[in-house]
């Protein structure tokens, strides 16, 4: 795509010292007006100096310089982005042609891969339409951090909910002293706990009452694993990895369970070494566990196979999106909270890139990070659904 880009400069008015102007439009002399979908991610690279606007172009001279990249889209339109500083602003013109400079590599023929396994399990996107129908009427409380969802609030600990207050059980549930605590104060209480994560506490309490040991398989830092151990305190105990297990000193009268936040192939690893070192141990058949977080993880893994560059919408403090980034192996990876961590160094030699969400995602991220790419040249987009080790199901779609 090299030999259709054109790199030129142009006298605009309408700029002002002290800032650098992201054109969002521009009415180039000879290839008409270019659109610059590419501007946000440009504007959010500048931060604070920068500011979106059309760019108005000096017929000889204006009050500050435009560096303009364009090229031709397939319908023959102009496509490009510019950035603009006063003149007599020498500082933000050298920032606006040095940012210019390493973005003008990027435009490209690409294809982006874009995971179809929501963030969201079943049981969450569940729960999720649960707390948005009961905070339509008033205000309610959620254990724990709750979705984007206006009045819901985020409680600790019940001391929180003022009488009459409506707490919420989140998907990935509550320990059983909670809801024994809810209960006893007659609380009003909507149960969006995810139909398998009650499931599985209901075996685990099963377990413990008979008289079991319970190890409960899954990750320290998985919000649910409260939940899990808080059904029986005293009877259960965490393995997250084979050297937790090799350190374990129990009686032979053990069981386990699955957390649900935990892939499948690590959980069934993870079993198999539990029951190596127990052979008597007991648990639920693996037909009752959770497979979303399989699924999710398989298709990441493949889609890092095949992208010269990944992407991963979330926070970049958030287990989930440093869990998803860990996938990639061997694979350049961004962690994207916003556009602004968009860092063009990586796209230039990017033909194919990956995309997915974390469970910590801006609503709408993957869609905005989508257009932003659009505006770095051709695009086709590809959402890929891994459903088996062999197999997987993608819907094309051009950009």
């Amino acid at each position: 795509m090299d030999r259709t880009l054109w790199h030129e400069s142009f006298a605009v008015y309408g700029v002002a010292v002290g800032e650098i102007l992201v054109a969002d439009s521009f009415l180039h002399p000879r290839r008409g007006l270019v659109e610059c979908a590419a501007a946000p991610a440009l504007a959010a690279r500048l931060g604070p100096a920068a500011r979106r606007g059309q760019a108005q172009l000096g017929q000889w001279h204006g009050e500050g310089l435009l560096y303009t990249t364009t090229y031709l889209a397939k319908d023959g339109h102009a496509e490009g982005f510019g950035l603009a500083a006063h003149c007599d602003d020498p500082a933000s013109l050298a920032t606006a042609r040095d940012t210019m400079d390493v973005w003008s590599r990027t435009p490209r023929m690409r294809r982006v891969l874009v995971s179809g396994v929501e963030p969201r399990c079943m049981g969450a996107a569940r729960a999720l339409r649960m707390m948005e129908e009961i905070a339509r009427d008033d205000p309610a409380y959620v254990i724990g951090r709750p979705p984007e969802v206006d009045g819901l609030i985020e409680i600790d600990d019940l001391n929180e909910v003022p009488d009459g207050g409506t707490v919420v059980f989140p998907a990935h549930g509550v320990p059983l002293g909670v809801r024994a605590e809810a209960a006893a104060r007659g609380m009003r209480v909507v149960d969006a706990t995810c139909p398998l994560v009650t499931e599985a506490h209901g075996e685990l309490r099963r377990f413990a009452d008979r008289g079991d040991t319970v190890v409960v398989v899954g990750r320290r830092d998985h919000r649910a694993i409260g939940s899990f151990t808080g059904q029986a305190p005293d009877d259960t105990v965490l393995v997250e990895n084979e050297e937790d297990i090799q350190r374990l000193d129990l009686p032979e009268r053990i069981s386990y369970v699955v957390e649900t936040g935990m892939a499948a192939d690590e959980a069934a690893r993870l079993v198999t070494a539990l029951r190596a070192r127990y052979p008597l141990a007991r648990g639920p058949h693996p037909d009752g566990w959770c497979y979303a977080a399989s699924d999710r993880a398989d298709t990441v893994r493949a889609i890092a196979e095949a992208a010269d560059l990944m992407l991963i919408c979330g926070d970049r403090d958030s287990p989930d999106a440093r869990e998803l980034a860990g996938l990639t192996t061997g694979t350049p990876t961004q962690i994207l909270g916003d556009l602004g961590d968009l860092d063009p160094a990586g796209l230039a030699d990017a033909a194919t890139i990956g995309l997915a969400a974390a469970l910590s995602a801006k609503p709408g991220m993957t869609a905005t990070v989508i257009r932003a790419l659009a505006g770095l040249g051709p695009l086709s987009v590809v959402r890929r659904r891994v459903v088996s080790e062999t197999a997987a199901v993608a819907e094309s779609e051009a950009v």
